[in-house]
């Protein structure tokens, strides 16, 4: 299984222009898992069709949090919501266990 983690910096001007090429750069990397943080939320529509999705905003009035991306394998969000965090889990069921 490949995973890769990155921090997308959201909050920076030049991360909103280059966000499609900062996602077609990791999916690049063929991952399993992508593990990301400060991402926008607001995310191209075609990255959902890559494969299932889960985002968390970092607070309720932000556009952007903590994100997982699993491909080719069964995926269910965990309710963990820690006081005073902004995490997303995931359990991802790889086929062949």
């Amino acid at each position: 299984m490949r995973i890769v983690s990155w921090n997308m910096g959201c909050a920076t001007k030049h991360y909103c222009s280059v966000r499609d090429e900062a996602w077609r750069f990791l999916l690049g990397l063929a991952p399993d898992v992508v593990l990301v943080q400060e991402a926008m939320l607001d995310v191209p529509a075609w990255l959902r069709e890559e494969g299932t999705l889960f985002l968390r905003p970092a607070y309720e009035s932000q556009g952007w949090g903590s994100g997982i991306l699993v491909r080719g394998a069964a995926a269910k969000e965990l309710p963990l919501v820690p006081p005073g965090s902004f995490i997303v889990a995931a359990e991802v069921e790889q086929p062949g266990g």
